[in-house]
Formats: C-alpha cells, sequence, structure tokens
C-alpha cells in the first residue's frame, strides 16, 4: 500500500530520453486533472499546476500550487478539513497526515480517510507492477549464526521455546545485521 502511494505522488521530470505527458500544464481543478489524467492526456507523476484548497495555519484558502497528478488523485480521498496534502508519500510522512487526519476531524471520517488510502494504495502497487517476492529479500548467512548465538545465551530449551525465543530475538538481531545485507547488496551489483 505504501509503496503504491509512494509511486503516485512521487514527481518525475521529463528527460531527453523520457518524455513525461502532460508535464507543465495548470489545472482550474481537481477535477480536470482527472478528466485529463482518464483521458491519458497526462502522466501519473506529471509536475503540473492546479487551484486547490490548502491550509495555511488555521484557515483553508483557495491557490495555485504545484504538484503532481498522483498528488492531486490521492487529495479526492483526503477530507476537505485538512486541506491539500502536497508531497511524497513515505511511511513516516502518511504517520504524519494520518494524525492530521484524525486532529482535524472524527473517528468516522479518519476511519473512511484510511480505508480509501488503503485501497488506492494497492490500486496503485498493482497499476505500477510494483511487487517483491521472498526471493528478493536477502538475509545475510551470518543472521543465522547471531540467532543461534543469543538464543544458546538464553540456556536449554524446548523447540517451542526455540523458535518464541528466535521471534522474539530476530528483530533486535535486524539492525545489527544491515551493514553486512548492504554489502551483499553491493556485491551483487557489481
Amino acid at each position: 500500500m505504501v509503496l503504491g502511494l509512494y509511486y503516485m505522488t512521487k514527481p518525475l521530470r521529463s528527460t531527453p530520453e523520457m518524455k513525461i505527458k502532460g508535464e507543465g500544464l495548470s489545472f482550474y481543478s481537481a477535477e480536470e486533472v482527472e478528466i485529463a489524467y482518464n483521458e491519458k492526456a497526462v502522466d501519473l507523476n506529471a509536475a503540473i499546476k492546479v487551484k486547490t484548497i490548502v491550509r495555511e495555519g488555521e484557515q483553508l484558502v483557495p491557490k495555485l500550487i504545484e504538484t503532481t497528478v498522483g498528488r492531486v488523485l490521492f487529495n479526492q480521498v483526503v477530507p476537505e478539513q485538512v486541506g491539500f496534502v502536497n508531497q511524497v508519500l513515505t511511511k513516516k510522512s502518511l504517520r504524519t497526515v494520518i494524525g492530521d487526519v484524525l486532529k482535524l476531524t472524527d473517528f468516522p471520517t479518519t476511519a473512511k480517510f484510511l480505508d480509501d488510502m488503503k485501497t488506492l494504495g494497492y490500486m496503485n502497487a498493482f497499476k505500477g507492477g510494483l511487487s517483491f517476492s521472498l526471493g528478493d529479500i536477502l538475509i545475510p548467512e551470518v543472521k543465522k549464526t547471531m540467532i543461534d548465538e543469543r538464543v544458546l545465551q538464553e540456556g536449554r530449551l524446548s523447540k517451542t521455546q526455540l523458535y518464541l525465543t528466535s521471534v522474539k530475538v530476530f528483530p533486535s538481531l535486524s539492525t545489527l545485521s544491515l551493514p553486512t545485507g548492504r554489502e551483499k547488496v553491493l556485491r551483487i551489483r557489481h
């Protein structure tokens, strides 16, 4: 879901090899942007200008802003009280957006927003062909050794206890093995 939201809100600029359709266009409203997108006149990641309602302090004011088509489409599920969310959506920024929605609206509105956001995120991850499999995840060989060493420190355990301890220990080892994982990825790339 987060990957789909990131994909749809990240701006792309035209290069000699790749032209972004609709880049630099200006629109009077979000509805015009949606029509242009549905008619394939603009790309999802095109940088555009659109007149919309933004939050400035405690007030909502109409403004012409620079944004992307994807951000305009995302904001169609954002409650009006929040104003226009004009940023690349990452895991961290989504926490802030959800907190703002909760602070400025009520629980039923926030719940609907979360449901709509989830649907939009998965839909765009699917459209963008974004996925990964367990085979894409690299687990360093030293991770098993690190888990075994930590579990041995706990003493003799039954298989169930060993499993539960491994599950408890594994997250704390994730940060320890990061450099090893990065080194392995770098070796594969070169």
